[in-house]
């Protein structure tokens, strides 16, 4: 082909020159720039798809259906939206574990688990559990997406729930049955668990933190205050004491009254408190409500047990 040279006017041979217009090679850019753009989401999209079948591959492949074959440790992650914490599950029992701010990188401790056993995590928050996964260089299937929770959903839209939520509720019914679910963290929950097991829905509120930093947040004069322990009086005599006071008494009474309403024509549910600040709300609720904090943590667990005991494919 001779060679090409550029010309202001139309298409024409100089001295063996092939010339073409401008406007003729701005078209061509402007082709060339839709074509790549297209090539690069088509590669993107087979790229995600290779993803999320490699994620599926590997959550069906680490549960042992071979029955001759000892399950090692699982590691469990559950990532909030301030919060991550984990638990090493041996056996049936849950044992040690810890906790780390969200926004920070994993720690050698957990990276050490996370070579040791098999990793699992469950979140409310997407973004910062692919920088977990990618961080400790692992594809951690995520319970909730890759492998189901066996528990009915009877909510209006059942896709919105967390998998928090239902994770904590399923936990709950296997070790109370039919039972109401008090989670006092970043949000305060207060759900209905039934018989079967099934998620009923249930009520949120903010959380003791996040009213503190909005009432700081929005005024000008009001500080930002801690709520550390429970306060000692509903009286404050200095603008920290009402603003504990306030925020602590109001979230526990209104967790009191909708105990109180779900319990309505269900006498004797249980309640169960799971979430960071559940040894701090328990004291102002009713008498008889249980502590404890690895609800969300025995959910995950019934829904390994349950995944692992389907037939194989």
């Amino acid at each position: 082909m001779p060679p090409v040279c550029a010309s202001e006017h139309g298409e024409k041979t100089v001295n063996g020159y092939r010339c073409f217009s401008l406007r003729s090679l701005r078209l061509c850019g402007v082709f060339s720039v839709v074509f790549s753009h297209r090539r690069d989401a088509f590669y993107a999209s087979r790229q995600s798809e290779r993803r999320g079948r490699l994620r599926a591959v590997v959550a069906r492949a680490r549960l042992p259906y071979n029955r001759g074959m000892a399950p090692r440790p699982r590691l469990l992650l559950l990532i909030g939206n301030t919060s991550l914490r984990w638990r090493v599950e041996r056996g049936g029992e849950l044992a040690s574990g810890g906790a780390a701010p969200v926004g920070e990188p994993p720690p050698e401790a957990l990276r050490g688990l996370a070579r040791a056993c098999d990793a699992y995590a469950a979140s409310v928050n997407p973004p910062r559990l692919a920088r977990i996964r990618a961080e400790l260089g692992l594809p951690i299937p995520a319970v909730g997406e890759d492998i189901p929770i066996p528990i009915e959903n009877r909510t209006r839209e059942p896709a919105r729930v967390g998998a928090d939520r239902l994770l904590a509720a399923l936990g709950a019914w296997r070790r109370a049955g039919a039972s109401i679910v008090v989670d006092a963290g970043t949000a305060i929950t207060v759900d209905l668990v039934a018989g079967g097991p099934a998620f009923e829905g249930g009520a949120i509120l903010p959380g003791l933190a996040r009213c503190a930093e909005a009432l700081h947040g929005a005024t000008a004069l009001l500080p930002r205050v801690t709520i550390d322990r429970p306060p000692e009086s509903a009286l404050g005599r200095d603008t920290e004491e009402a603003i504990r006071a306030g925020i602590y008494f109001g979230a526990a009474g209104a967790v009191r009254f909708l105990i109180e309403k779900l319990r309505a024509g269900r006498e004797g549910l249980p309640v169960l408190v799971t979430g960071g600040a559940a040894e701090l709300l328990l004291p102002a609720l009713p008498a008889g409500c249980i502590v404890d904090r690895d609800l969300a943590f025995r959910g995950m667990a019934a829904a390994l047990d349950a995944a692992r005991t389907r037939p194989a494919p």
